[in-house]
């Protein structure tokens, strides 16, 4: 209860801070707040692509937040998530043809795998070298950031196009869209299920409970006997594979990758797991109302003159709230 008046109390304090930026910044400040409000809701479109980046999030979310309920802190999110993407977009350019199914089962493991190795690497290092994961999981992203850009740019880029994207997927990578002509389809239902997953492994488990130990104090857990670097390792992987797999649902219901279709995917992500303090059961409301605001503010910049620097405040102030909580929670002991 306690965290879902703290998630409230957040989400509130956002939402009037962007009242208040669009009043303040915008041409038309009635028609813009109209928009910030009404606009993720407007049409079958824009709540289609509302619920679809919901379910992008979850993913994000939920590997940031198993992450920390480890100890752990991902902070290759961005990488991960294009990486994912990439693989999908690789095999439809040079996969031979299969059944949809087989096909986007295939697609998605490869992804996962794919992000559980990055991942994994990370905590590896951790493990094994002590090195702090934060700085490895930035650094393996920032390295792959510009390397999917130019593998999307050159090998894969369609010549034909005006945007720097590839070919559309073959009819096999095609899913099912549920709220046409929008982006929505399996993926939020696929998203619930892994939060359900997780919230019972965390919760309901030995393993779980391991996780939260070493996640509480590593040298406690070490010493009562829990391999606490099988955790980091662990942890670090399934956080990375859930991050790629949420790049790879993105390409799979653009039906193409599109330079910069994983952009703030892992950033947000983040952002999430810490407003929710990383438990997994708050992470599908936590992450539509973030995708509501991100919306709607979006549709203030396009349709109501609002600056451009509007588009980057929701994730800044976030992170500014979450700050001042844990600040506060330090100071006080807790």
């Amino acid at each position: 209860m306690k965290q879902g008046i703290r998630l409230g109390i957040a989400v509130f304090i956002a939402l009037a801070a962007i009242i208040l930026a669009v009043l303040f910044l915008s041409n038309s400040p009635l028609y813009s707040l109209e928009r910030l409000l009404m606009g993720p809701l407007s049409s079958p479109l824009a709540l289609g692509n509302l619920l679809s980046d919901t379910a992008l999030l979850c993913f994000t979310a939920l590997g940031a937040a198993l992450a920390l309920q480890a100890g752990m802190f991902n902070l290759g999110g961005e990488g991960q998530a294009l990486a994912g993407g990439i693989t999908v977009a690789a095999v439809a350019a040079y996969l031979p043809p299969m059944s949809p199914i087989i096909t986007v089962v295939f697609v998605l493991l490869l992804s996962f795998s794919v992000g559980a190795l990055l991942g994994g690497i990370s905590g590896g290092l951790k493990a094994f070298l002590n090195v702090d994961e934060m700085i490895s999981s930035f650094l393996i992203s920032t390295a792959l950031l510009p390397l999917g850009a130019v593998t999307l740019t050159t090998w894969l880029n369609d010549p034909e196009s005006s945007l720097i994207a590839t070919r559309d997927f073959p009819s096999p990578f095609h899913l099912p869209q549920w709220l046409p002509p929008s982006r929505f389809g399996p993926s939020f239902l696929i998203a619930l299920g892994f939060i359900l997953l997780a919230s019972l492994f965390i919760f309901r488990s030995w393993k779980g409970y391991e996780w939260r130990i070493h996640g509480l104090n590593p040298n406690f857990a070490r010493y009562g006997g829990i391999h606490t670097g099988r955790i980091s390792v662990n942890s670090m992987a399934i956080s990375g594979a859930l991050h790629a797999t949420a790049g790879a649902w993105a390409v799979l219901e653009r039906q193409q990758a599109i330079q910069g279709f994983s952009s703030g995917l892992g950033w947000d992500g983040l952002a999430v797991a810490l407003l929710v303090s990383s438990r997994p059961q708050w992470i599908p409301i936590a992450s539509l109302a973030y995708a509501y605001l991100h919306h709607g503010t979006e549709s203030a910049l396009i349709s109501g003159g609002v600056s451009s620097s509007l588009s980057t405040f929701l994730p800044a102030l976030v992170f500014l709230l979450v700050t001042i909580r844990y600040s506060k929670g330090r100071k006080n002991g807790r």
